[in-house]
């Protein structure tokens, strides 16, 4: 009698960004530590009860409030699931850009800044290479079939997906099915695939669905 193989598990990775802030939409926010403003604790509680029905095995957060803010409305009421936050998931650093209104002279970061630094800052290659050397945290529960959640910025999020997806730089800079904007809640299956290597061969995402977005252009990061 032969034993029959195991099916590939499942997972679900749900990326969620941080609510709005007084600055979004405004200024190059980025390392800027700005609290959530009215419009962004309503987009948290949202995305919180969006969420309420499903077993959640990890909750990561970027270290910046906005998202540890967004991820604590998640987190409320479930006693044993801890928040890990961690810097590799903070929004790019504009250096010498922030806080600048945006009202200015256009950055026009994804012609001048995927592999130059801003002065004093980050390019968005560096980005994804933090990005980059962050991801094997989520690989155990998602290849056990789990459920992890992601609460990060518009670059960091979709650099991870980009990465996950085994998309180049550039190649993620042409996609244009996830720009997330505030409060946005992206469901992601993730199949593992039994190889070896690095985590976009080990993982294979399927279509995004989308639980909830802001409606507003989201062209560039804050």
């Amino acid at each position: 009698m032969t034993t029959p193989a195991l099916l590939p598990r499942t997972g679900t990775l749900i990326l969620v960004r941080h609510g709005r802030t007084a600055g979004n939409g405004q200024r190059h926010v980025g390392w800027l530590d700005l609290p959530l403003d009215e419009v962004g604790h309503a987009q948290a509680a949202r995305a919180a009860d969006l969420l309420r029905d499903r077993a959640i095995a990890a909750l990561h957060s970027s270290t910046l409030q906005r998202a540890t803010a967004t991820a604590a409305a998640i987190q409320a009421g479930r006693g044993g699931l801890a928040m890990q936050c961690h810097d590799a998931l903070r929004e790019i650093d504009y250096g010498d850009w922030t806080g600048r209104s945006k009202d200015g002279p256009p950055l026009r970061l994804r012609h001048h800044h995927i592999d130059q630094p801003m002065p004093g800052g980050e390019s968005l290659g560096d980005v994804e290479r933090r990005v980059d050397g962050w991801l094997p945290a989520l690989l155990a529960p998602l290849t056990n079939g789990e459920t992890v959640v992601v609460v990060a910025h518009f670059w960091s999020l979709r650099l991870l997906l980009g990465r996950l997806r085994g998309l180049t730089l550039r190649e993620m800079l042409a996609t244009r099915d996830y720009k997330p904007g505030n409060g946005s809640v992206v469901v992601v299956p993730v199949q593992a695939t039994g190889d070896e290597g690095p985590p976009d061969r080990r993982i294979r995402c399927g279509p995004l669905l989308e639980l909830a977005s802001d409606p507003t252009p989201q062209d560039s990061a804050a």
